[in-house]
């Protein structure tokens, strides 16, 4: 089965959302609940976000890798696979101590980060105005 991946320009990054993902995951929780969960991924994605902009500041790679390493698994759960590949990224950086790398990638983590956000939330009502093909009641 391939997944079906939308791609979105946003600025300096692009936006990967796996529709397909969030439709099984929607199609499966109900609407009620799959809106829960893109609420609160919403709210952990920009948590674990803004904490890592504060320890790039810092430099501190230790505290940062496990951030990164959930926020691969917060974004991945909810089709934003784009977060999750570069949080991913940054996780490898930080293990590895490259510093430069790091602060790159967190910066973009961050720029794309917040348009996947608002992407996410806009799929989110999509998928709930749409069954099928046709507009839900």
């Amino acid at each position: 089965m391939s997944a079906q991946v939308m791609f979105m320009e946003a600025g300096e990054g692009s936006v990967q959302l796996d529709r397909v993902a969030m439709k099984e995951l929607r199609d499966t929780v109900g609407q009620a609940v799959f809106d829960e969960l893109i609420e609160d991924a919403i709210f952990e994605v920009t948590e674990r976000i803004a904490r890592i902009e504060q320890l790039i500041t810092s430099g501190d790679l230790i505290a940062m890798a496990p951030i990164a390493h959930d926020l691969v698994a917060v974004a991945g759960q909810v089709g934003m696979s784009g977060v999750s590949e570069i949080a991913a990224s940054l996780e490898r950086c930080c293990l590895d101590e490259a510093t430069v790398s790091a602060q790159a990638i967190a910066h973009r983590l961050a720029r794309v980060g917040e348009a996947s956000l608002i992407a996410a939330a806009e799929m989110s009502v999509d998928l709930a105005t749409t069954a099928n093909g046709r507009h839900a009641i």
